[in-house]
């Protein structure tokens, strides 16, 4: 067998919980988060999904990495920050309904280092959006085991 490493071009979609299309409860939506699954999720009409790459461009990887710890003190101090970060390096894109109106669109726009904009960024971290998104791109990047198998070790 041989080793297999996703594409810089491999993306996958999101749809935030507090999409009015999504009526599902919050385990229900712990559960997609956990599998991107979309049939855990009670959907009322078409929602919006976020667009995000799998493979980050090499200098966001550092630059991502680089912004997890801090030292001080001569301790180690995690910073979580580094998680919008890794969002915002993330989205690619966002699909809206047809239904939505062109001025209630989300709509994409990169910053002048080519990556999400700081306007979009900060409506989706005043939505209480962002961590959804961290959350289900770690599991379409991480290993493919099942929460169970996790919480048994």
């Amino acid at each position: 067998m041989a080793l297999k490493l996703p594409s810089s071009t491999d993306t996958f979609k999101v749809i935030a919980r507090i999409d009015t299309a999504v009526t599902c409860s919050q385990d229900d939506y712990n559960s997609y988060l956990d599998t991107l699954d979309e049939s855990l999720l009670k959907l009322e009409a078409e929602p919006t999904r976020f667009i995000l790459r799998k493979v980050l461009p090499y200098r966001a990887a550092q630059g991502v990495q680089n912004q997890q710890f801090r030292y001080a003190g001569g301790e180690v101090h995690l910073q979580p920050a580094f998680m919008l970060e890794e969002v915002r390096c993330s989205i690619v894109g966002v699909e809206n309904p047809q239904t939505v109106a062109p001025e209630d669109r989300l709509n994409w726009e990169a910053h002048s280092d080519s990556y999400t904009s700081f306007d979009l960024m900060a409506k989706l971290q005043g939505a209480g959006v962002v961590m959804d998104l961290y959350r289900a791109r770690q599991s379409a990047v991480g290993p493919k085991e099942s929460a169970e198998t996790l919480k048994k070790r």
